[in-house]
């Protein structure tokens, strides 16, 4: 594992992204009787093909030839099995689209290794170099296993921590603005969905309900499938990970938040109460999971929710993020940092731009794949722009929101105006995001961390103590991110899919947008229709 140490405010190469021993590989297999063997027979030709990894490549730039130079590799003197068998069900590979497997291996637990070994893997299936010699399968790419995340500092959100809700008994329900409640109050059709609202989240342990008679029913009501197979190299990454991160100006995430999917599982639950909602735990209890448990989650997700039910239609809530780094500029320079120099930190072209894109490939299926089974995913866009408005920018969305298949979801405070915390909401021309109500934070100074204030969300909470070690006595608290915006548009989803189960995923993102704030009077006026956060803001508040 890598040598701890913490890094300075603004050194940010020091952070942790993905596991440092673990890689995806994506390979090309038409027959289904084959996967039996499959694992085994790619890891067998991998090694083989790793042992003496080419150090010629067809016309790649100097910079970018020292950027993909297996160093490390050839360190290590031509060991016989640079990749290594998983245990039980993590080595059965997964299969998305109709002939594209995913398979996890282990790496010597070297951070550069897996660099190394994934932009190899990739410039064979990119043809810059020979490829491993196959039967009955091809290379199609390599990605590191990214870690998920609800942290404040890598993605997801929260933006800040909760705090104790003030009164005996604050405002919940959500309220929409007219042209909202205008498009819920039409009737697009006369065959009605079963719509299922599926939440990949933290999960309590233990819920107690604190009297709470709003979080009594919604336990009564939320499916919750704790994750009894959540990798143990999981957890044990979590002190590690903590021990990166910076503690400015966010605060530092070493405090346990099992309430975090319960919080948005009580959003959706208000704004939809009919809808039929699970709670599947990806995320351990510091809200650290990795891209393996959630693709097997994700991949399993319409058969056993869906099933051959003509009528149903499922809605993915992801309030967290890949940590794969955003903006792009970031990524490039940590990835590829010789490239990044020789090309003074435009975005590459040609062969370093698909090493790039590949090394996330494994995500990008999986999001395609749901969406070609009719599933729509809902995803934050994360909560980085603290640390970026430092520098005035504004950093684009989070991966899976990126994704043009994923309707992307940005935070607004309470009077509309952008969410100190939020990125953006779209990469145009995609199209695909919103903005709404997330909350808000107070940043005192940048040396200070952010604290949540009174225009946070509240929302329920069943852990007898808040992370500030105050006692949870009414189950109550206010807090703030763009998983929470995330959650209200699954909500507001679930309620229009449900009028009609003709709409496609798309059809539901283009009347949620439609219902977003003064679109076409705004681009008239020649200003920008999608306001600061390049996501229309949906008018939602609680009263």
């Amino acid at each position: 594992m890598a040598e701890r140490r913490r890094p300075r405010r603004d050194d940010e190469n020091g952070l942790v992204n993905h596991l440092p021993d673990e890689v995806s590989v994506r390979v090309r297999a038409p027959a289904a009787e084959y996967v039996d063997r499959l694992y085994e027979d790619v890891r067998t030709a991998l090694n083989r093909y790793l042992q003496q990894p080419p150090t010629r490549f067809h016309d790649l730039h100097q910079s970018l030839a020292q950027d993909v130079e297996p160093r490390e590799l050839a360190a290590a003197g031509g060991v016989a099995e640079v990749l290594q068998r998983l245990d039980g069900a993590r080595a059965v590979p997964t299969q998305f689209a109709n002939d594209v497997w995913h398979c996890y291996y282990r790496v010597e637990p070297a951070m550069q290794r897996v660099r190394e070994v994934t932009n190899l893997l990739n410039l064979a299936a990119l043809g810059q170099t020979d490829a491993p010699t196959a039967q009955g399968w091809s290379l199609a790419g390599s990605s590191p296993n990214w870690l998920t995340s609800a942290l404040p500092f890598s993605c997801g959100s929260p933006a800040a921590l909760p705090r104790l809700a003030a009164g005996g008994k604050p405002p919940f329900h959500f309220e929409f603005g007219e042209s909202v409640r205008a498009e819920l109050a039409s009737n697009h059709g006369r065959d009605p969905a079963r719509v299922i609202v599926a939440i990949l989240d933290t999960c309590p342990a233990g819920l107690d309900d604190h009297g709470n008679p709003f979080l009594r029913q919604l336990l009564d009501r939320v499916q919750i499938t704790h994750g009894e197979d959540l990798p143990s190299y999981v957890a044990e990454c979590v002190p590690w990970l903590q021990e990166q991160m910076p503690s400015e100006p966010m605060p530092r995430p070493e405090f346990a938040m099992p309430d975090h999917g319960l919080f948005v599982a009580g959003i959706v639950h208000d704004i939809a109460p009919e809808v039929e909602l699970h709670l599947f735990q990806v995320l351990n209890e510091f809200g650290v999971g990795d891209l393996s448990v959630l693709e097997q989650v994700l991949r399993s997700l319409p058969e056993k929710l869906l099933g051959d039910r003509s009528d149903a239609r499922l809605i993915v809530n992801l309030s967290l993020g890949s940590a794969v780094p955003v903006p792009r500029r970031r990524f490039f320079s940590r990835w590829l940092p010789d490239a990044y120099g020789s090309v003074q930190g435009a975005w590459p072209e040609g062969v370093a731009n698909d090493l790039l894109e590949r090394a996330h490939g494994g995500l990008f299926n999986t999001m395609q794949w749901l969406h070609d089974q009719g599933v729509l995913v809902v995803a934050a866009a994360g909560n980085d722009a603290l640390r970026e408005h430092l520098k005035g920018v504004l950093p684009p969305p989070r991966y899976p929101a990126y994704y043009e298949s994923v309707l992307a979801v940005a935070a607004a405070g309470p009077d509309g105006s952008p969410a100190a915390y939020s990125n953006r909401g779209d990469v145009q021309p995609f199209g695909n995001g919103l903005t709404t109500f997330g909350g808000n934070v107070v940043v005192r100074s940048a040396k200070r961390p952010p604290v949540t204030a009174e225009d946070g969300i509240v929302g329920v909470y069943s852990s007898p103590k808040l992370p500030s070690g105050e006692a949870n006595h009414s189950g109550w608290v206010r807090w703030a991110g763009t998983s929470f915006s995330t959650a209200i548009i699954s909500g507001l989803a679930a309620r229009l899919w449900h009028q009609n189960a003709a709409q496609a995923p798309n059809d539901v993102i283009h009347r949620l947008r439609t219902s977003a704030h003064d679109i076409a009077t705004r681009r008239a006026q020649g200003t920008d229709p999608d306001g600061p956060l390049d996501a229309p803001y949906l008018e939602a508040h609680q009263h």
